[in-house]
């Protein structure tokens, strides 16, 4: 979902409003749902679409974060920005392995 909204706001990418950035349980809504926004705008309204699928931003009854984190680690998302105009998008989760929590990380590097 992320690589989508990089690639549809090319101006954001260039501007550097996705470099290394991460998700948060405090991002703040832009509202560019109903209002213009810039590209820099929108790619703030990006970050918070993708962190209010993993932090109840919208204050959502019973809500289930996209994926499993803990109250000490909760799950997140994050944009790195390397040379060449390549991107490193990771997110990181927890899962019950044997009984115990553990960490899990996947990566992925592309070009917008």
């Amino acid at each position: 979902d992320m690589m989508d909204r990089m690639r549809a706001n090319a101006a954001g990418v260039i501007s550097g409003a996705y470099s290394n950035v991460s998700t948060s349980s405090t991002a703040s809504n832009p509202f560019c749902d109903t209002d213009f926004c810039d590209p820099d705008d929108q790619a703030d309204q990006d970050l918070y679409d993708w962190s209010a699928f993993l932090h109840n931003l919208r204050n959502i009854d019973n809500f289930i974060p996209l994926l499993p984190g803990t109250d000490s680690t909760p799950a997140s998302g994050a944009i790195l920005a390397r040379p060449n105009g390549v991107y490193t998008l990771v997110i990181s989760w927890n899962e019950k392995i044997g009984g115990s929590d553990k960490t899990q990380t996947m990566s992925v590097d592309f070009a917008p």
